[in-house]
């Protein structure tokens, strides 16, 4: 990995108020830079923003169709009619599809659950998956994270008598399906329109407007069943699914964690024991330990195996369970390595010929459910958009991941002659493509990229919210910049730093990491860089860091130390 290539992006800053919220809310220089660079500039709005209460939640009928929907759900339950919930086998459909399933199980009509299979289905509702419901008797259908551009799989559920519900968070691509109601943040009537909900979101305030009515109805199961209690499969798929997490997903995760923190759910509990997560569960710990398992089954075999985790209140099943999620993990790992290094040898030797300013590569060996990692490692390793595709059959199905400022789905519809088939949004989509296809596409991809981006926006870059010296760390700062989790998407850890630290120690940490030791005070700090091993031989005595500090917890003591984010060595 290349030594000193980060450009450091420093936030904005805006003194003035920076010092009103110093003054007001009695926080510190560096916290008021921090809040005052992401626009929270109001201490009535700082307020709210650091006390997240669901009080603040929008009510569900804002949400275009979720009032429609609620009736006609609340029709089928009093006229008995089987219902069926159709999901996606990622983490965000899979929690979406449990949550839906949990919330008709305790009014005391169980549904028909329904996640396809990722290897032999593909992307999203399909008509396959519309007739196969049909003939399981389903009268009612409804979507979740998927079907708001499947138009032929809504027509075939509407031609086999099944009435269809859609609520999907994706970018909507031409008209709406012929549903009988739509639900989607992305249609221009929707209030919810800004909030950039994950399709588990979605389906809270879809059952938090048939809560609302069947309550109106009389239903006393309705009127007792407390929302509150699926919040942690909210932030498992909101966090998952990399949506940002301000405004209302910030308050839906940060409830979330607190309900993940209190082991109420078998299953959740199970999963954290196999990947050794501690308390308290932060995003973090969603993002790289919990996700990754309950997405390893849909990658490489079937999701429903992590809907039954998430579903189970046995604890001896949810401990089978999560042990085999926990395997199918490593075999995925596995897996994405070796694709990982292929497309790395594939990209140097094309990159070698021609100055490309995006990345498209295919393979017909490569695994369909484990490319989209991949993806997004060779966007951080190279700083590109990328694409990989599967190319397996006539048709390949590829996985995209973007960088910011690059809207990969608006590129894909700059390119779709090229394609069969498309969805998803700016930050990630999959596409499906014809094999003869794939050579064209790539040179179009690479014309709207050349089109899009700057020779800047391909250097990576370092966002560093304020410097500040490593004296001045302080217990108070570090709770202080804690009090702005959850961090995530659209909420990043805080970064700072410092020039010209001093190193007193160095050493490498179980093989890959390193270990520094630096003044403090009267004293001296820990600095961990994780996989930064390659830095030991290079390093001197002086160096420029970018960092976030954090408590350490280890034999039960809390520690400062901070967790280099960058690290800038003199002269190299």
């Amino acid at each position: 990995m290349p030594i000193n290539r980060k450009r450091w992006v420093f936030a904005d800053e805006d003194p003035l108020a920076e010092r009103r919220l110093r003054d007001e809310l009695g926080i510190g220089a560096v916290t008021a830079r921090i809040l005052a660079s992401r626009g929270l500039i109001e201490p009535a709005v700082v307020k709210r923003f650091l006390q997240p209460r669901l009080a603040d939640l929008p009510h569900p009928h804002q949400m275009a169709g979720a009032a429609a929907a609620a009736r006609r759900i609340a029709d089928a339950l009093e006229r008995g009619e089987k219902i069926g919930v159709h999901g996606d086998y990622d983490a965000d459909g899979i929690t979406a599809t449990a949550l839906l399933a949990d919330f008709f199980n305790r009014l005391g009509h169980p549904i028909e659950p329904y996640i396809p299979r990722r290897l032999d289905q593909g992307y999203g509702f399909g008509p396959d998956s519309a007739r196969e419901l049909a003939d399981r008797g389903v009268k009612l259908l409804i979507t979740v994270d998927c079907g708001a551009n499947d138009h032929d799989a809504v027509r075939a559920a509407n031609e086999r008598g099944l009435a269809v519900i859609v609520s999907d968070h994706h970018e909507i691509a031409g008209p709406l399906p012929p549903a009988a109601v739509v639900i989607n943040p992305h249609r221009p009537d929707c209030g919810f329109h800004a909030e950039h909900l994950s399709g588990v979101g979605i389906a809270f305030f879809l059952a938090a407007a048939v809560r609302l009515e069947l309550a109106g109805r009389g239903w006393a199961a309705a009127d007792d069943y407390d929302l509150k209690s699926v919040l942690d499969l909210v932030a498992l798929g909101t966090v998952a699914d990399i949506v940002p997490l301000v405004g209302v997903n910030r308050i839906l995760v940060f409830h979330g964690l607190e309900l993940l923190n209190q082991d109420r759910r078998a299953g959740l509990t199970a999963l954290r024991k196999v990947a050794a997560v501690q308390t308290p569960v932060r995003c973090g710990d969603i993002g790289y330990r919990l996700a990754p398992r309950i997405n390893a089954a849909g990658r490489l075999g079937d999701a429903a195996v992590g809907l039954n985790l998430l579903l189970t209140d046995d604890e001896a099943e949810a401990g089978r369970l999560a042990r085999l999620l926990h395997e199918e993990n490593a075999r995925r790992q596995s897996i994405e390595s070796a694709i990982f290094q292929q497309a790395q040898k594939m990209f140097g030797q094309i990159a070698r010929a021609e100055r490309l300013q995006s990345i498209v590569l295919a393979h017909p060996d490569w695994h369909p459910g484990v490319i989209g990692i991949v993806a997004s490692r060779m966007v951080e390793m190279f700083n590109r958009p990328t694409i990989l595709i599967s190319a397996v059959g006539d048709v390949g199905r590829g996985s995209g991941r973007s960088l910011p400022g690059f809207n990969l789905y608006e590129a894909l519809q700059a390119c779709e002659e090229h394609l069969e088939g498309y969805g998803g949004h700016e930050q990630a989509a999959g596409v499906q493509i014809k094999l003869d296809q794939i050579f064209e596409f790539a040179k179009a991809f690479d014309q709207y990229a050349r089109r899009t981006l700057q020779a800047e926006d391909l250097v990576p870059k370092q966002r560093v919210d304020a410097w500040c010296e490593i004296d001045e760390v302080t217990e108070t700062l570090v709770r202080e910049l804690g009090s702005l989790a959850p961090f995530g998407f659209g909420n990043p850890e805080p970064v700072l730093a410092a020039r010209d630290v001093r190193v007193l120690n160095k050493q490498l940490v179980g093989g890959e990491h390193l270990k520094l030791r630096i003044p403090w005070r009267k004293t001296a700090l820990a600095v961990i860089a994780f996989g930064r091993a390659e830095l030991l031989e290079q390093l001197g005595s002086r160096l420029d860091l970018a960092y976030s500090p954090e408590f350490n917890y280890y034999g039960g003591v809390e520690h400062i130390q901070l967790r280099a984010r960058d690290i800038v060595i003199p002269d190299l």
